[in-house]
């Protein structure tokens, strides 16, 4: 049977045969114990968002008897009403702290023989990020030494286009660090095996493409 629904996210989540096959899946694929404990607990954090049964905010005006209630959010990434909030505030905190000149987006990955140690142990990630800082400081230096200067100047290649916009950059980025994986409206279709949602193929001069899990 193929749903309509709203809220598509928290449907998916709330279907406990969707989300008994993708625990299932994350245990396949090896994922650590403690990261699958911390997923459930974000999903349950997600499904009680904004929900006055599970908790809220009460404020009382001191003059009359007018009082307000305010549900209480889950700040999840999951989630895409926090998360989008989540990304704009980041945006404009970012914005202030980065220099307003064209910039290079350098991508890494981990080469897949060496992924399932990350699986086992997340904290690898930052240390991962870490050593590629120091890395880069390092080559920074000895150019800067080489060449006598202390600036240089980078740009974000997206796609085919670069983007010289600074709030394009940071909005660009948030995009991924802050917010839900996939957005609601690229969710097509819904049953209670399987979630279809599309993409635009980059690979295939981004044709309109369909998937499903």
């Amino acid at each position: 049977m193929t749903y309509i629904i709203q809220d598509k996210l928290k449907y998916i989540f709330s279907n406990n045969n969707i989300l008994l096959n993708s625990l299932k899946f994350c245990k396949k694929n090896n994922i650590a114990n403690s990261h699958l404990e911390y997923i459930k607990l974000s999903i349950d954090k997600f499904l009680a968002c904004r929900d006055i049964s599970k908790g809220f905010v009460k404020f009382k005006c001191p003059h009359c008897p007018v009082t307000h209630l305010f549900p209480i959010t889950c700040k999840s990434k999951l989630c895409p009403s926090c998360g989008y909030r989540y990304s704009m505030t980041w945006t404009e905190k970012i914005q202030k702290h980065i220099l307003n000149i064209e910039h290079r987006h350098v991508l890494f990955t981990i080469p897949e023989k060496c992924r399932k140690f990350f699986f086992y142990d997340r904290s690898l990630l930052s240390k991962l990020s870490a050593a590629v800082n120091q890395v880069f400081k390092f080559i920074f230096h000895n150019i800067s030494r080489k060449r006598k200067r202390k600036t240089f100047c980078f740009f974000f290649n997206v796609g085919n286009g670069d983007i010289n916009s600074t709030k394009g950059i940071i909005k660009y980025l948030g995009r991924y660090l802050a917010r839900s994986p996939i957005a609601e409206y690229k969710i097509t279709d819904i049953t209670d095996k399987e979630v279809t949602f599309f993409f635009n193929d980059l690979a295939n001069d981004k044709k309109k493409t369909y998937i499903a899990f």
